[in-house]
């Protein structure tokens, strides 16, 4: 009963951190424990009340307050000692915009050239087909201001501009540049505005 328990929080408390920092770990996590726990249920092995708690519990105990800390956060003393839990909002939301954006980089900078046919129309389509939904993951973020928000939107923007540019044959190399460049210093201003106050530990580097 003690393991099912668990399973049933882990579940619930690793959705609730994927949901919050966007990373497939914890979503992963939050899986695993669902397929134990129906495993556990179908085989009977649900209802036999509370017994010792083994090492198996033991490992998920420490599973569990790991994924409530960083679903709930800590307060901000302790979270800067174990690097761990709530950081400044900001921070946080630096960090899920980068790991949002990131996708739609890479696919960018494995441009082909328009030489090799085969390769580009390859790399177009996958363009295509990936943009759309790293534009909703971008704009599904919880921004911690309104100006975080307008970024992420323009972020999602100008995917989605970039993608209709190669779908009707245009080139839009031109307006990456300008208006990364003008993402790229919004970004810092809006760091450097967080940096001072932000609750990330003496050395903890800035995201990308």
């Amino acid at each position: 009963m003690l393991t099912v328990v668990l399973l049933a929080a882990i579940a619930a408390a690793g959705a609730l951190a994927a949901w919050r920092h966007l990373r497939a770990a914890y979503a992963v996590a939050a899986i695993l424990a669902g397929i134990w726990l129906v495993a556990l249920v179908l085989t009977g092995s649900a209802g036999h009340g509370l017994e010792a708690i083994g090492l198996a519990d033991g490992l998920l105990v420490i599973v569990l307050i790991y994924l409530l800390v960083e679903a709930f956060g800590l307060p901000r003393s302790v979270a800067d000692r174990l690097k761990i839990g709530r950081r400044s909002r900001e921070w946080e939301f630096d960090r899920a915009l980068r790991r949002a954006v990131e996708p739609f980089n890479r696919i960018m900078a494995e441009h082909p050239g328009v030489d090799d046919i085969g390769s580009y129309e390859r790399w177009r389509a996958r363009l295509l087909r990936e943009t759309p939904r790293i534009a909703r993951r971008i704009r599904r973020l919880h921004a911690p201001t309104t100006e975080w928000r307008s970024l992420a939107d323009r972020y999602a923007d100008l995917s989605e501009e970039v993608a209709a540019a190669y779908r009707e044959g245009r080139d839009p190399s031109d307006r990456v540049l300008t208006a990364g460049a003008s993402l790229l210093a919004e970004r810092d201003r809006l760091r450097q505005a967080y940096r001072a106050g932000a609750s990330h530990v003496a050395g903890d580097r800035l995201p990308d």
